[in-house]
């Protein structure tokens, strides 16, 4: 009698496969990756998300450009600054010029490539222990794996990351848009200071003083120039 049980079972079941019907799933994406809602993504905003990626040592920063109406040569520039001086300076971005290649809809056996002019550049940063990693992307390009060695001489001396909101090319400037740099003694306070100010476009003096008395500090900046004929 089992025996005769599990082969109806088995004879059944092919057919219940069968005959099941099949409906369009109208969930949305959240409910689709998150069933039983762990994450309660729906209360979660960006500056939230934001935040948490700050714990992990982790920043990003979107930098818009000026609208361009021509070619010309464009560069990321990297320097490094100790006790006031400048120790190194050097090139961290792939673009050649501020134009970029696509094709539309992303096909490129339908279409033909087009042209256009770059709009922002992103940066991203990951802390460590004794080094900052720092990814330059934008349409022409990505450049990872970039490192800003930090210099550290006493204990609680930490590296914090500030940017310019005033960022409009002008054609052979350089161009700053984010400061990466130490804090220092404060021997008047017995304290270890940095710049209050988080938009250095904003508040010249914070800036002014932070550049003054930051003994170690990274400045990134693009530059916008015509080919030398």
């Amino acid at each position: 009698m089992k025996n005769y049980s599990f082969l109806l079972l088995l004879y059944l079941f092919p057919i219940a496969v069968f005959c099941q019907t099949y409906h369009k799933d109208q969930r949305t994406i959240i409910e689709k990756e998150d069933e039983h809602n762990r994450f309660n993504a729906e209360s979660v905003n960006q500056v939230q998300v934001l935040k948490a990626l700050e714990m992990l040592g982790m920043n990003i920063f979107n930098i818009p450009l000026q609208p361009f109406d021509k070619r010309y040569l464009f560069d990321v520039i990297l320097t490094e600054y100790q006790n006031g001086e400048r120790v190194k300076r050097r090139s961290v971005g792939l673009m050649n010029d501020n134009t970029y290649r696509y094709y539309k809809d992303n096909d490129p056996f339908a279409n033909k490539m087009s042209f256009d002019y770059l709009d922002k550049i992103t940066f991203f940063t990951k802390d460590l222990d004794s080094l900052t990693l720092l990814k330059v992307e934008s349409y022409a390009g990505t450049l990872q794996g970039i490192k800003l060695q930090k210099h550290r001489s006493r204990l609680g001396q930490d590296y914090s990351w500030r940017s310019y909101s005033k960022t409009n090319w002008v054609l052979n400037l350089e161009i700053p848009v984010l400061v990466y740099a130490s804090s220092w003694w404060d021997k008047r306070y017995n304290i270890e200071r940095f710049c209050g100010t988080v938009d250095l476009s904003s508040n010249i003096l914070e800036a002014k003083e932070m550049l003054e008395n930051s003994p170690h500090y990274y400045v990134i900046s693009y530059i916008v120039y015509e080919e030398k004929k």
